[in-house]
């Protein structure tokens, strides 16, 4: 484990940095917490676990102390830097997953927690709350464990669907008033098309192409009509420096330029 670590400039040293491990006492440290019903561990030995880091900016004395404790799996339940001590706690069954993060109170004095809930067996957020107690709740996922409707707090919803080579994001405002975006993959997997609906009922598209190394030669400008259709001219490496997209009815397409690099 890194114990130190020195930045110099060649001549003067800008800063320096120590860090200690598996503290259990003194200034924000504190013993090992006990966790129960996880068999893997008991409280004792060395863990590896920062407890101190010590920064000293600019070559000087003074340094910057940040100190953490930590539960007997290894997670942090209190940091404490030069801007104030942050808080955590995780789920009772596993202690996997953080479900409170309490950041440094500002100098209003009001508390920013923010906490979560999660499936235990995919590790999947269940639901999230936001500082102003705002909730977020992931509804249902897909077998791929794709979310498929995510509800927010201001009534809005995400709507999303699946198929081997294309996913819809449906974005509500209200029941009535939606985004839709469709986006396709070719049968590489990379990206093929992007479809924005418009409020006409039209399409904004994007569209890629790929030479045969499989390095993109160009991205389309949004256009709202035509047919795409590849070509270009490569360096000796195959790589596109300058390409026109051949498209049908579609009037006023830039031409884009890539850089050509000398091949070694």
């Amino acid at each position: 484990m890194v114990a130190s670590d020195t930045v110099a400039d060649g001549t003067n040293q800008i800063s320096n940095t120590i860090y200690y491990y598996d503290e259990t006492m003194g200034s924000g440290h504190a013993a090992l917490a006990p966790t129960s019903g996880l068999p893997h561990h008991g409280a004792a030995g060395q863990r590896g676990n920062l407890t101190t880091i010590e920064q000293f900016p600019n070559g000087g004395t003074s340094y910057l102390y940040t100190a953490a404790t930590y539960e007997d799996t290894g997670n942090a339940l209190m940091v404490t830097a030069p801007s104030g001590a942050s808080s955590y706690a995780y789920d009772a069954a596993t202690h996997a997953f953080t479900i409170t993060a309490t950041p440094p109170t500002p100098s209003s004095g009001v508390s920013l927690p923010s906490s979560a809930t999660y499936d235990a067996n995919s590790g999947l957020p269940l639901t999230s709350v936001d500082p102003n107690s705002q909730t977020v709740t992931y509804k249902s996922y897909d077998p791929l464990l794709r979310p498929i409707e995510i509800d927010y707090p201001d009534g809005g919803k995400m709507v999303a669907g699946y198929t081997y080579d294309q996913s819809g994001v449906y974005h509500y405002m209200t029941a009535s008033t939606h985004t839709n975006t469709q986006t396709n993959l070719d049968g590489y997997g990379r990206l093929n098309w992007v479809a924005v609906q418009n409020a006409s009922g039209g399409y904004y598209w994007n569209n890629y192409c790929y030479d045969g190394n499989g390095n993109l030669q160009f991205a389309a400008y949004r256009f709202t009509s035509g047919t795409i259709v590849c070509s270009g001219t490569g360096d000796t490496g195959g790589r596109v420096w300058a390409s026109r997209p051949a498209l049908r009815g579609i009037r006023g397409l830039p031409l884009v330029l890539y850089r050509q690099y000398q091949v070694l």
